[in-house]
């Protein structure tokens, strides 16, 4: 990672840190005795994303890049295993950009054309700037983390977290075991994107985090969702994941 991209990434994180409430972790250190517990809560949120099946959120996005940046209002619509629908939306309720995926093709409308191919990894980031690959994306939105290898490489904490090191992944688990953030890591180490999740809410079927932020080092690209209404395990027509083309 550049010198660049590390600061970025640095100040993103105290921003971000401080928007989703999350107190500064201070000085992490070696955590010793603590495997039974922290184990405990890794299989616990592994179990409530397997739970969540479908997904509809309803919320502001916030965009900031080299580019520049702004705000939309955004309706998201996921379902496993590879169904996705993101929306941004303008003030007249119009359609500014959409991406449809049923994890096998994809239709996207840019607001003045519509396209439509075979899904690949990078039909995200070349459309919406998000450096996931779909499946990445819908796991993201869902909350879940893999179930992964024990022991971990390493468990360190603070007064406050505990952060888990894993193949490929960093995970950052607060108090009480809630997923606050989890970073991906390329082969080499370099971080590929880190997600953070804040404000969780009690609603019908569990728990659901209000505040979602992704950060994109290598791209200098953050995408903040604040949601306004969640609504976990609807049903959902697998007709919303497509799009009719109509024949001139």
């Amino acid at each position: 990672m550049s010198r660049l991209h590390a600061t970025a990434l640095a100040c993103s994180s105290l921003l971000l840190s401080a928007c989703l409430g999350i107190a500064p972790h201070g000085k992490l250190e070696p955590i010793l005795d603590e495997d039974v517990r922290i184990k405990g809560w890794l299989e616990r949120i592994s179990r409530q994303g397997e739970a969540l099946r479908s997904l509809r959120a309803v919320g502001k996005l916030r965009i900031r890049s080299q580019a520049g940046g702004g705000s939309v209002k955004e309706v998201i619509l996921v379902q496993r295993p590879g169904q996705l629908r993101l929306e941004s939306l303008g003030l007249l309720g119009n359609s500014l950009n959409l991406l449809v995926t049923d994890g096998q093709s994809f239709s996207f409308f840019d607001g003045r054309s519509l396209e439509r191919g075979v899904v690949d990894e990078q039909v995200l980031s070349q459309r919406l700037g998000l450096a996931l690959t779909p499946s990445e994306a819908i796991e993201v939105l869902l909350g879940s983390i893999p179930r992964n290898e024990w022991p971990p490489a390493r468990i360190l904490g603070s007064e406050t977290v505990r952060q888990v090191w894993l193949t490929g992944q960093r995970l950052l688990l607060g108090p009480s075991g809630e997923l606050l953030e989890v970073e991906t890591l390329a082969a080499n180490g370099r971080v590929r994107w880190v997600v953070r999740y804040g404000k969780y809410q009690e609603l019908p079927g569990g728990t659901y985090p209000f505040a979602v932020d992704l950060i994109f080092p290598d791209e200098a690209f953050n995408a903040e969702l604040r949601f306004s209404d969640v609504e976990l395990n609807p049903s959902l027509s697998s007709a919303l994941f497509r799009v009719a083309w109509r024949k001139d």
